[in-house]
């Protein structure tokens, strides 16, 4: 074997489990317009956490955007639902997107990443803000108070912390 051929099976091997992390999780998002526009008030959830046509009627209703006027310009508008579309849990491979997916009916439009049954399901409710855990989140909505990793759109559960006992005991009956 030439030494080009072995630095390349070494290569190969090295990242074959950044590969598979990449096909578990969502991964970041990739769009400045939406990083920085969404980004700026909450969480920019990343696209593959909801269906197309959740991020199609969210982006429809922006002058009411639970509560607020998020509303942009019509391009900025049409570039990030653009992205959101492309992007999202219907169209992507990864196995997170795959069951956000497998978790909702056809028809099922869920407007918050929060509220689609495999988020809500994952959480159970545990997370509760009202339960005192820390760090104290805001909401469900406030990923990156315990997932050390989800502005890269990773959210494995060994990736976050969370000093609620009570949800600690509860996941480890599980």
């Amino acid at each position: 074997m030439t030494k080009a051929c072995k630095a390349a099976a070494i290569a190969v091997t090295m990242f074959l489990p950044l590969a598979a992390a990449a096909d578990y999780d969502v991964g970041p998002n990739t769009s400045a317009a939406y990083a920085s526009e969404c980004g700026s008030c909450h969480f920019a959830y990343q696209a593959g956490l909801l269906p197309a046509r959740s991020w199609r009627g969210i982006m429809s209703n922006l002058h009411d955007h639970f509560g607020d006027n998020a509303e942009v310009a019509v391009k900025a508008r049409q570039a990030i639902q653009e992205y959101l579309v492309a992007h999202a849990a219907d169209v992507s491979d990864n196995q997170r997107s795959r069951a956000v997916m497998e978790s909702l009916d056809r028809a099922e439009v869920p407007l918050r990443v929060t509220t689609s049954p495999y988020i809500a399901g994952v959480h159970g409710g545990l997370l509760d803000p009202l339960r005192g855990g820390q760090p104290r989140m805001e909401s469900l909505g406030d990923c990156n108070a315990c997932h050390l990793t989800a502005n890269e759109g990773a959210f494995r559960a060994r990736r976050y912390t969370v000093s609620d006992e009570a949800f600690r005991a509860t996941r480890s009956v599980r």
